[in-house]
């Protein structure tokens, strides 16, 4: 049985403090009731594993939320972190690493023929439906997923206009028609389509093609938020691996593993607008984030990271099909093999939830930190100890989830 008496200690205290924690003391709260188990205070975190403060031991399959790729506390980009900080946080002036950064990112990603630096996914993003309505002079905004917390996307928040609501359009992944319809209805007014690649399932072969083409007809940008996707489902991202042109790319999470830096990335005759922007961002001298994503993107580089991030997934897609089968649960892993998705599949949602929370709550006791709802981010850090233990969490969850679902 495993103690949280420290971190149940922590909790009280920051309720006290900070405003998040207080009302949210876990990150695994998940919208309708928690997933028991769940560690809430790290104490240190070393290739795949973290340990919390209770010293409990997981194997890590969210990877803070997909920003670290290579493994927590690489030795390779720690060397160069340690190296930068010496020198100096947030020096005046601009670095060297500023625009070695720069170049490696404009030398793999499709388009990037100019590449500006931010802080986080959002902020990107943001910049970037920013500088399609400046450009275009439009103000609709047509997307899907999900891309940050700030106004123009987090439309159904408490404390965003009304005016502001109304120029952002939702449409329908996988729906082509649907997409259309929008610009049926706004022919001269859409700025932008802004939307992630993929999510939980992999697009059709010419889905992402066809929307580059509407973009086109109506003179619309196209903008990927490869904030997920970002160097994980190849160097160039999905421009890359779908072989589809965006006008303007947001990349941010893996690029560093783990330090906060964002890039918007795009065709010169869009990214000469920029400056125009009035982008005032204090820490984007940073040298430090500068210097970890420059390292991480060349131990990508080597290729021997996402190659395995392939291999693990399709292993343990495979594995899941296999339990799936054993246990008479209709239950598969989707999405692409780096960032798999445990996606049940009975016909009532609430089962599938409570599925869900059973199974998460059960990989959790067993050792392995995943989230109801989140990606599995695979790292390349994972050890065959680690697969195997990770495999062994899903035979012994599916078997629990088939007896508290009386399937």
């Amino acid at each position: 049985m495993r103690s949280f008496k420290m971190s149940d200690t922590l909790v009280k205290r920051a309720a006290k403090s900070e405003a998040l924690i207080g009302e949210r003391p876990s990150l695994f709260l998940t919208g309708y009731e928690p997933v028991k188990g769940a560690p809430k205070f790290v104490r240190s975190a070393f290739g795949s594993r973290i340990v919390d403060v209770d010293g409990n031991e997981f194997v890590d399959l969210i990877m803070g939320y997909g920003s670290v790729i290579l493994g927590h506390a690489h030795p390779a980009v720690q060397e160069k972190v340690y190296a930068s900080i010496s020198n100096g946080a947030n020096p005046t002036l601009l670095s060297e690493v500023h625009v070695e950064l720069a170049e490696k990112i404009q030398s793999l990603v499709p388009n990037a023929e100019k590449v500006t630096f931010l802080k986080t996914g959002s902020d990107a993003v943001s910049a970037a439906v920013r500088l399609a309505r400046a450009i275009t002079r439009r103000k609709y905004v047509l997307q899907w997923g999900m891309h940050g917390w700030h106004d123009w996307c987090c439309i159904e928040s408490p404390g965003v206009l009304q005016d502001t609501k109304k120029y952002t359009i939702g449409f329908k992944y996988g729906d082509l028609d649907n997409l259309q319809n929008h610009f049926q209805c706004h022919p001269t007014d859409i700025a932008c389509v802004v939307m992630m690649p993929y999510c939980e399932e992999l697009p059709g072969l010419d889905y992402l093609e066809k929307i580059r083409g509407i973009c086109t007809e109506f003179g619309a940008l196209l903008i990927f938020d490869e904030v997920r996707s970002g160097f994980r489902s190849a160097l160039g991202g999905a421009q890359q691996y779908f072989n589809v042109n965006a006008d303007l790319v947001a990349f941010s999470k893996a690029m560093a593993n783990g330090f906060p830096i964002s890039a918007l990335a795009g065709r010169e005759i869009y990214m000469s607008h920029v400056l125009d922007l009035h982008l005032t961002i204090t820490f984007y001298r940073d040298p430090i984030a500068m210097s970890a994503a420059l390292e991480t993107i060349k131990e990508l580089e080597r290729g021997e990271t996402l190659r395995k991030l392939v291999d693990i997934g399709s292993s343990l897609r495979s594995h899941v099909g296999c339990v799936a089968e054993q246990c008479s649960i209709p239950v598969r892993l989707t999405g692409h093999e780096a960032t798999p998705s445990i996606k049940f599949g009975f016909l009532d949602d609430d089962k599938n939830k409570r599925a869900t929370r059973a199974f998460c709550s059960s990989m959790i006791g067993e050792g392995v930190l995943v989230h109801p709802l989140s990606h599995w981010f695979l790292s390349g850090s994972i050890t065959n100890q680690d697969l195997s233990k990770v495999k062994r969490a899903i035979s012994i969850s599916m078997e629990r989830v088939s007896s508290a679902l009386q399937y």
